[in-house]
């Protein structure tokens, strides 16, 4: 399932990205991946992947026009199950 997560953030989009590898490391008490090109920044776990977009934003300059929001960050999520429901429980259970 994929989610998109629109926000503003005072950081340039490598340190965000090695600040959630960070976190998601934390999170799933285990190792996370991260690739980075000129195109995205992706971040992955067994449960999930966060993907930041560097080249294509679109979707943020239809976000700011769209609903007025001063937004400069979309983090796209891929929960990696057959409902958000599973991808966190399966997180959950594996945490515990």
């Amino acid at each position: 399932m994929d989610y998109e997560l629109f926000l503003r953030s005072n950081l340039d989009l490598n340190s965000l990205g090695k600040l959630l590898r960070r976190y998601t490391t934390e999170f799933v008490n285990g190792s996370a991946s991260f690739n980075s090109n000129v195109e995205e920044i992706v971040i992955g776990s067994v449960f999930f992947s966060l993907t930041l977009e560097i080249e294509d934003i679109s979707d943020i300059a239809f976000v700011k026009k769209h609903y007025n929001l001063d937004v400069n960050v979309c983090i796209r999520t891929q929960l990696l199950g057959s409902t958000f429901s599973e991808g966190i429980c399966s997180e959950l259970l594996v945490s515990l």
